[in-house]
């Protein structure tokens, strides 16, 4: 719903750029249906998600009415010809689209059947092993890149890079590295953040525009990033200018915009509470998208954390983004999750 509000204040419209617009728009709740849902929705046609979603309503697994899947119809047949006709809308049109379709991820939402016990079992049984196959099928990948590699290039590359080099360039994984580290527990910034990392997280001087001044009486930034494994650690502590509680909706959509402006789209987005070993409390939203490669236009898919803390008059944020196939990287952000404690006073 969160990437939906942001297309409300894009300039596509205002720029006549429609077939982004629609592009995009479409894209977010086809990223929506496949994550949630669990239905093929990115690949398919127009006509092929609309029978696949009637066939879960028929088959009991998603209570939508017929009329919400005809608006959807409707809205996926409008941005087809805006792409391959170039149909043009009227801008209030395309603007009830947006409206529209925030409605239908709601009741698509709801109309998800809560799991029972034996579901839950069978669901969890069934990633297992789809886990067990991805690693498997990995392991086999690298061998057979590792074998043909050294039949075919063993000896130039063995007397170019050296043997221990050449090895580590077949074989190695940057984030099996760092989980490797030895670890370091470190505090950040006023009021402090405590975390443990395989690195320590240096400070980033963040110029503040005139507006955020207004806000803001002191700022400390820290981040460690490791670009080609899409993974990256960053703390924020602010003090306020004024003695009230922060406002997180601004600081989650701030952040968000900050992800989208380094190349994170369709970002699923998803709240629960966190609570830190010692019992404080406070905000975390989660969840999966498309991340831009450094210095390519390949993308990759991925996670991210944000952590929100703070109380009268101050703020802590901590923002972490990794890869969503990586093993290693995941028990990276679980043991970072773990070591996280904050002080509740600025």
């Amino acid at each position: 719903l969160l990437e939906l509000k942001r297309l409300e204040n894009s300039r596509y419209l205002i720029q006549d750029e429609y077939k982004k617009y629609y592009s995009e728009l479409t894209t977010i709740v086809r990223a929506y249906l496949e994550e949630e849902v669990n239905v093929s929705a990115l690949e398919s046609t127009t006509r092929q998600l609309i029978e696949k979603l009637e066939l879960l309503r028929d088959a009991g697994e998603l209570n939508l009415e017929e009329e919400t899947i005809l608006q959807f119809n409707k809205i996926l047949k409008t941005a087809d010809l805006v792409k391959f006709a170039k149909s043009k809308p009227p801008t209030n049109i395309a603007e009830n689209d947006r409206v529209v379709l925030e409605e239908i991820v709601t009741k698509t939402h709801e109309a998800i059947p809560e799991p029972d016990e034996e579901e839950l079992m069978k669901r969890e049984e069934y990633l297992l092993e789809i886990a067990r196959q991805k690693k498997k099928k990995k392991r086999i990948q690298y061998g057979i890149a590792a074998l043909i590699v050294v039949l075919l290039a063993l000896g130039s590359m063995a007397i170019y890079l050296g043997p221990q080099t050449f090895w580590d360039t077949i074989s190695g994984n940057p984030t099996k590295k760092l989980l490797e580290k030895e670890w370091v527990a470190s505090t950040y910034g006023i009021p402090p953040i405590s975390l443990e990392s395989p690195e320590v997280l240096l400070r980033e001087n963040v110029e503040l525009s005139a507006e955020e001044k207004e806000n803001i009486k002191e700022q400390y930034t820290f981040e460690y990033s490791n670009p080609d494994a899409l993974f990256k650690i960053g703390t924020t502590s602010t003090i306020l200018a004024k003695a009230e509680e922060p406002d997180y909706e601004i600081t989650l959509e701030q952040i968000l915009k900050d992800l989208g402006e380094e190349g994170a789209r369709n970002l699923i987005t998803k709240r629960e509470e966190f609570t830190t070993r010692t019992g404080v409390k406070g905000v975390k939203v989660f969840g999966r998208g498309t991340f831009s490669l450094p210095d390519s236009d390949d993308t990759e898919r991925g996670r991210y954390a944000i952590f929100m803390f703070g109380g009268n008059g101050f703020q802590q944020v901590i923002v972490l983004t990794w890869s969503d196939e990586d093993p290693y990287a995941q028990e990276i952000i679980e043991r970072i999750q773990n070591s996280l404690e904050v002080k509740t006073e600025a």
